[in-house]
């Protein structure tokens, strides 16, 4: 197992500020509570929006590398280098 705290970390900060919304085909991460800030609005494409409810689902990173090898039928390393520039991604963006 790569980290385990990491998804745990990634969820305490992200899950409890932001939710995933689609408008038509279009995803976007909302930031929620009383305050909002138009800044926090992030447009995802169709992969950092899979990888958002991949997260959001898992156990582990080493759970959401497979869900994500498996669907995109890419090597392992590929699928967690991907992960982890999205997890880069959030923390960088909002």
């Amino acid at each position: 197992m790569r980290n385990p705290i990491m998804i745990e970390k990634w969820k305490n900060k992200y899950l409890k500020k932001y939710k995933l919304k689609s408008v038509g085909n279009i995803s976007y991460l909302v930031q929620i509570g009383e305050l909002h800030d138009a800044k926090k609005v992030l447009k995802l494409n169709d992969t950092g929006a899979f990888i958002w409810r991949t997260l959001e689902s898992c156990r582990d990173l080493d759970d959401a590398i497979q869900i994500f090898c498996k669907t995109y039928s890419i090597p392992v390393g590929d699928a967690y280098d991907e992960i982890i520039e999205y997890i880069d991604f959030c923390n960088n963006n909002m």
